[in-house]
């Protein structure tokens, strides 16, 4: 009752329910950032080649995208992508999405949007003393793509793992959410 509980190849993987909508407040809101799969596995498996690590950390990810489509509340969805190239559009849709759009404060926060941007990369670098993991773009907004460049060579290749995430999402919410990363 209280467990999700997944089967993938013979392996139970047990959820926390927490993402279950139907015990929320009628009024709660989900704000979902997706970042291209193909850099999420990259930079996640960056240490081994080994098919069980990147196909679990695809199968969490598949799953977070169907929780996303199952929510049957009020949502938006951020890309991280937009997030990164295009910070001032993607924060004020996310601010009129939450009904927290205040002119002057958001001009205020465009003004000192570089030194948000320093203090976020500190705390995702490790920097700061909250920790955190290494960044390999260091904000370089030419560097979104690095994982992928990067890749070792006996990594899964972007078709094969293209493949194995609309085995597990299907094609429509694939393309519904990934037709652009191509």
């Amino acid at each position: 009752d209280s467990q999700i509980i997944l089967e993938h190849q013979g392996r139970r993987i047990v959820l926390d329910p927490v993402w279950r909508h139907d015990l929320f407040a009628k009024d709660i809101k989900m704000v979902f950032v997706l970042r291209d799969y193909r850099e999420g596995i990259y930079r996640n498996i960056l240490s081994s080649n080994e098919e069980e690590q990147w196909q679990d950390f695809l199968l969490g990810y598949s799953n977070t995208i169907k929780q996303y489509e199952e929510f049957e509340r009020s949502k938006i969805l951020i890309r991280y992508e937009d997030l990164i190239l295009h910070p001032e559009v993607t924060i004020k849709n996310l601010l009129l999405f939450m009904n927290d759009f205040d002119e002057q404060k958001y001009t205020k926060f465009l003004k000192n949007m570089d030194w948000h941007k320093e203090r976020s990369l500190e705390l995702y670098t490790g920097s700061s003393k909250w920790g955190g993991k290494t960044s390999y773009t260091k904000g370089d907004l030419s560097k979104l793509d690095f994982h992928r460049k990067h890749r070792r060579k006996d990594f899964p290749s972007e078709i094969k793992l293209r493949d194995c995430l609309i085995e597990a999402i299907g094609e429509e919410i694939f393309s519904k959410h990934f037709e652009r990363s191509k």
